[in-house]
Protein backbone atom coordinates (compact mmCIF):
# COMPACT_ATOMS: atom_id res chain seq x y z
CA UNK A 1 0.00 0.00 0.00
CA UNK A 2 1.09 3.25 -1.00
CA UNK A 3 1.73 6.31 1.82
CA UNK A 4 -0.57 9.03 1.65
CA UNK A 5 0.99 12.39 0.70
CA UNK A 6 -0.33 15.09 3.67
CA UNK A 7 2.64 16.98 3.40
CA UNK A 8 5.34 17.90 0.57
CA UNK A 9 8.73 18.96 2.24
CA UNK A 10 11.17 18.90 -0.99
CA UNK A 11 11.21 18.01 -4.77
CA UNK A 12 14.64 17.81 -5.93
CA UNK A 13 16.89 16.62 -9.09
CA UNK A 14 19.71 15.03 -7.99
CA UNK A 15 23.15 15.94 -8.90
CA UNK A 16 24.12 12.48 -11.34
CA UNK A 17 22.25 14.23 -13.71
CA UNK A 18 18.49 13.42 -13.72
CA UNK A 19 17.48 11.21 -11.13
CA UNK A 20 14.67 12.73 -9.09
CA UNK A 21 13.39 12.72 -5.60
CA UNK A 22 10.16 14.43 -4.26
CA UNK A 23 10.14 14.03 -0.09
CA UNK A 24 7.01 13.89 1.59
CA UNK A 25 5.40 12.80 5.17
CA UNK A 26 2.19 10.75 5.70
CA UNK A 27 -0.42 11.68 8.43
CA UNK A 28 1.86 10.29 11.13
CA UNK A 29 4.72 12.53 10.06
CA UNK A 30 6.38 9.63 8.73
CA UNK A 31 8.86 10.45 6.28
CA UNK A 32 9.06 8.90 2.54
CA UNK A 33 10.79 9.49 -0.73
CA UNK A 34 9.83 8.92 -4.40
CA UNK A 35 12.58 8.18 -6.02
CA UNK A 36 12.98 7.55 -9.79
CA UNK A 37 16.66 6.81 -10.63
CA UNK A 38 18.38 7.73 -14.05
CA UNK A 39 20.95 5.11 -15.49
CA UNK A 40 23.70 6.11 -18.13
CA UNK A 41 25.39 4.37 -20.45
CA UNK A 42 27.68 4.30 -23.23
CA UNK A 43 27.65 3.16 -26.47
CA UNK A 44 30.73 3.13 -29.11
CA UNK A 45 32.53 5.60 -26.71
CA UNK A 46 29.89 8.20 -25.91
CA UNK A 47 26.85 8.30 -23.65
CA UNK A 48 23.25 7.39 -24.46
CA UNK A 49 20.70 9.09 -23.60
CA UNK A 50 19.86 8.95 -19.88
CA UNK A 51 17.53 6.32 -18.78
CA UNK A 52 14.96 6.44 -15.93
CA UNK A 53 14.84 3.43 -14.17
CA UNK A 54 11.73 1.86 -12.20
CA UNK A 55 9.78 4.41 -9.53
CA UNK A 56 10.29 2.99 -5.67
CA UNK A 57 9.28 4.40 -2.36
CA UNK A 58 12.24 5.33 -0.07
CA UNK A 59 11.65 4.53 3.57
CA UNK A 60 12.76 7.63 5.49
CA UNK A 61 13.17 6.73 9.01
CA UNK A 62 16.47 7.24 10.07
CA UNK A 63 16.90 3.75 12.23
CA UNK A 64 16.23 2.21 9.11
CA UNK A 65 19.47 2.99 7.22
CA UNK A 66 22.97 2.99 8.47
CA UNK A 67 24.57 5.05 10.99
CA UNK A 68 25.46 8.69 8.85
CA UNK A 69 23.50 7.86 5.89
CA UNK A 70 21.57 9.78 3.60
CA UNK A 71 17.32 9.49 3.51
CA UNK A 72 18.44 7.66 -0.05
CA UNK A 73 20.02 4.88 1.55
CA UNK A 74 16.68 3.83 3.26
CA UNK A 75 14.86 0.58 2.49
CA UNK A 76 13.55 0.59 -1.35
CA UNK A 77 9.64 -0.47 -2.13
CA UNK A 78 9.67 -0.36 -5.86
CA UNK A 79 6.39 0.97 -7.50
CA UNK A 80 4.14 1.44 -10.72
CA UNK A 81 4.87 4.45 -13.03
CA UNK A 82 0.96 4.56 -12.55
CA UNK A 83 1.68 4.37 -8.48
CA UNK A 84 4.63 6.87 -9.30
CA UNK A 85 2.40 9.64 -11.20
CA UNK A 86 -0.57 9.43 -8.66
CA UNK A 87 1.83 10.60 -5.84
CA UNK A 88 3.16 12.80 -8.01
CA UNK A 89 -0.27 14.56 -8.32
CA UNK A 90 -0.83 14.42 -4.52
CA UNK A 91 2.86 15.87 -4.18
CA UNK A 92 2.28 18.93 -6.16
CA UNK A 93 -1.07 19.57 -4.41
CA UNK A 94 0.12 19.37 -1.07
CA UNK A 95 3.57 21.79 -2.19
CA UNK A 96 4.59 23.68 0.40
CA UNK A 97 4.47 27.54 0.87
CA UNK A 98 7.05 29.67 0.23
CA UNK A 99 7.84 30.09 3.94
CA UNK A 100 7.70 26.81 3.99
CA UNK A 101 10.01 26.09 1.47
CA UNK A 102 12.63 28.90 2.56
CA UNK A 103 12.43 26.52 6.42
CA UNK A 104 12.84 23.25 4.82
CA UNK A 105 15.71 24.93 2.89
CA UNK A 106 17.20 26.75 5.98
CA UNK A 107 16.73 23.20 8.39
CA UNK A 108 17.54 21.32 6.00
CA UNK A 109 21.35 22.43 4.86
CA UNK A 110 21.51 25.82 5.96
CA UNK A 111 20.42 28.27 2.84
CA UNK A 112 20.72 31.67 3.18
CA UNK A 113 17.10 33.19 3.65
Amino acid sequence: MLPKVSQTEDVEMIRDGGSFAATFLDSTGHRYVLFVPVKYTEQGGLFAPPQHLAPVIIDGDPSKRPASYGVLSGPRTPISWEDARNLLGDVAANKPSEAAREEVCFSRIGCVR
